[in-house]
C-alpha cells in the first residue's frame, strides 16, 4: 500500500497532466473561434461580391430606368437582410463558444468532469448551429443555380415520417410529444426524393413548433390519393401578418411578430425550393395570433401500397 506522500505525488502529477490538457484544449478552442470569425468575415465578403456582380449584370433599359432602379433596390435590400441575419445569428453561438472556452481556461481546477463536459457540449452545439446555417445558405445557392436535381427512390411513408419526427425531437428535446400526427398505414410506400421530402417536413415542423407556445401542439397530416401526396402542418401560434404574407418565401425574410425567437428566415425558402424541384405546390392559411396551416401537394410518379 502506498504511503500518503506517494499518493500526493501521484495526485500532483495527475493535476499537472489535467492542467496541460486543459491548456491545449483552450488553445484549440481559441484557434477554432478565430477560424469561425474569419469564415464569417469571408462568407459576408463573398455575399457582397456576388450581389455586386448581380447589380453590375442587371439589364439597363433603353427608355425607362425604373426597372433597373427597382432591381438594384431589391438586391440592396436582400444584401442588407443577409448581412444583418448572418451577423446576428453568428453572434449568439460565438458568444457561447467564447464564454465556455473562457470558463474552461480560468476554472480548470474548480470544474468537475460533468461541468467540463457541459462546456464542451455548449461549444459543440453552437458550432453545429453555425455550420447548419452556412450549409442552408450554400444549399439555397446551389438550388438557385440549378445544381440540385431530385433522386427518386421508394420510401415507406409512415416509417419515414416517424423517424423524421424522432430525429427532430432528439435534436430538440423541449419539443418532445408536441407533434400530433395522422400518417398513412405503414405499408404505404411512395417514390420520391427522401432528402427533399425530409427537408420539407423538418422545416415546416420546426417553424410550427418554434412559433407556437411550449404548451401548444402541432399537427401533421399526410394523405396519399389520386397520385398525389398531401402534407398538412398546422400550428396554433403567432400567425403571419397579412402585410408580410407575400414575402414569407423570400430568403432571410422574417415577420415582424417573431420577437426574439432565433432564426435565419431560410426555412420556408428551402421548403418552397424543395417543392418546386419536386414539381409540387405549396399554400397556406393563417390568422394572426390563431395559427398557420401549410399544405404541400406533391405529384407521385409511382405508388405502391
Amino acid at each position: 500500500m502506498s504511503n500518503p506522500h506517494q499518493q500526493i505525488v501521484r495526485l500532483q502529477a495527475q493535476l499537472r497532466r489535467e492542467q496541460l490538457r486543459n491548456q491545449e484544449l483552450t488553445h484549440e478552442l481559441k484557434q477554432s473561434r478565430q477560424q469561425l470569425e474569419q469564415q464569417r468575415a469571408e462568407f459576408i465578403a463573398q455575399i457582397n461580391t456576388q450581389l455586386e456582380h448581380l447589380l453590375d449584370a442587371a439589364p439597363t433599359p433603353e427608355v425607362n430606368a425604373d426597372p433597373l432602379v427597382t432591381t438594384q433596390a431589391a438586391l440592396e435590400t436582400l444584401k442588407a437582410r443577409m448581412i444583418r441575419t448572418i451577423s446576428h445569428e453568428y453572434r449568439t453561438p460565438l458568444t457561447i463558444i467564447s464564454l465556455a472556452a473562457k470558463s474552461l481556461a480560468q476554472n480548470t481546477s474548480r470544474l468537475n468532469p460533468q461541468q467540463r463536459h457541459q462546456c464542451f457540449a455548449q461549444i459543440q452545439q453552437a458550432t453545429q448551429y453555425m455550420i447548419k446555417m452556412v450549409n442552408e445558405v450554400l444549399w439555397i445557392s446551389q438550388a438557385e443555380a440549378g445544381e440540385i436535381m431530385p433522386h427518386l427512390s421508394k420510401i415507406p411513408l409512415g416509417d419515414f415520417c416517424n423517424r423524421t419526427i424522432k430525429e427532430l425531437e432528439r435534436l430538440n428535446p423541449q419539443w418532445h410529444d408536441r407533434i400530433q400526427s395522422d400518417l398513412p398505414a405503414l405499408a404505404t410506400s411512395i417514390y420520391n426524393d427522401p432528402f427533399l421530402l425530409q427537408h420539407i417536413l423538418l422545416h415546416l415542423l420546426t417553424n410550427a413548433l418554434k412559433y407556437s407556445e411550449p404548451e401548444q401542439a402541432v399537427e401533421l397530416y399526410l394523405t396519399v390519393e389520386r397520385q398525389t401526396l398531401q402534407i398538412w402542418v398546422r400550428d396554433h401560434g403567432l400567425g403571419i401578418p397579412e402585410a408580410e404574407r407575400a414575402c414569407i418565401y423570400d430568403c432571410f425574410h422574417r415577420a415582424e411578430n417573431v420577437g426574439t425567437r432565433p432564426g435565419t428566415g431560410l426555412g420556408l425558402a428551402i421548403v418552397k425550393k424543395c417543392v418546386e424541384l419536386l414539381e409540387g405546390k405549396i399554400g397556406f392559411q393563417s390568422q394572426l395570433d390563431q395559427g398557420t396551416a401549410f399544405c404541400v401537394q406533391l405529384p407521385l410518379v409511382k405508388q405502391s401500397i
